[in-house]
C-alpha cells in the first residue's frame, strides 16, 4: 500500500466512529448494531455498504463494482464479498473468494471475528475479539453456532461467558451507548 494513502487512510479511519481498520488481517470492519439474535443474518446490509463505499471515494478511491473499490494509485482493492447463501455462516463470506496480496476485505464485526480464527490462531483470535468488541460489538453466540470443529467449539465455550459479559459492559459504555446501525442512520 502506498504509504501517503495509507496514512490517509489511517487517519480517515480514526475519525470514523462506524470503521474499524484490522492491519494485521487487512480487514475493515464496518460498526453493525449494538444487539444481536444469534439467529441474525451476518451480512453487509446497505447503509454499511454506502457509508464505507462514500469513505473510500471521499479518499480518491474509484468503484469498479459492487464489490469492489479500488485505489487507482496503488491498485489496492477493497473487497466487499457478498454471501453465497444468504443465512451463510460468518465464517463462509471470505472462504470462497480468492484474495489478492492487495486486496482488503470489508466485512461486518461477526465475519471480522470469523475471519481472526481462520487468520490467527486460536488464543490470538480471542485476544483480537476481546479487543474487537470494545468498539464493535459482535454476534458472538452466532460464532459459537458456527464454529466447524469441535475442538474450536470446546475452546471457546469457557470464554465465551467472558467475552458477553465484556460486551455487555461496553455497550453500556461512552459513546457505544448512543450508537446506532447504519441502516438506522441512513435509511
Amino acid at each position: 500500500m502506498n504509504s501517503q494513502f495509507q496514512q490517509a487512510l489511517d487517519k480517515a479511519i480514526l475519525k470514523d466512529a462506524h470503521l474499524l481498520w484490522h492491519e494485521s488481517i487487512r480487514v475493515i470492519s464496518v460498526f453493525d448494531d449494538v444487539r444481536y439474535d444469534r439467529s441474525d443474518i451476518d451480512i453487509l446490509g446497505p447503509g454499511m455498504r454506502r457509508h464505507v463505499s462514500k469513505f473510500l471515494i471521499q479518499l480518491g478511491c474509484k468503484a469498479r463494482s459492487g464489490g469492489r473499490i479500488v485505489e487507482p494509485d496503488s491498485g489496492l482493492n477493497f473487497v466487499l464479498p457478498k454471501p453465497s447463501i444468504l443465512a451463510a455462516s460468518p465464517f463462509d463470506i471470505t472462504r470462497y473468494h480468492q484474495r489478492g496480496a492487495d486486496d482488503i476485505y470489508i466485512l461486518t464485526p461477526t465475519q471480522t471475528a470469523a475471519y481472526y480464527f481462520q487468520a490467527m490462531d486460536f488464543d490470538l483470535a480471542i485476544m483480537a475479539i476481546a479487543s474487537l468488541i470494545q468498539t464493535q460489538p459482535v454476534n458472538l453466540l452466532k460464532l459459537l453456532d458456527t464454529l466447524e470443529h469441535h475442538r474450536e467449539r470446546k475452546c471457546y465455550e469457557p470464554v465465551l461467558h467472558y467475552l458477553l459479559a465484556c460486551q455487555k459492559h461496553a455497550v453500556k459504555q461512552g459513546g457505544m451507548k448512543f450508537k446506532r446501525s447504519l441502516g438506522a442512520v441512513f435509511g
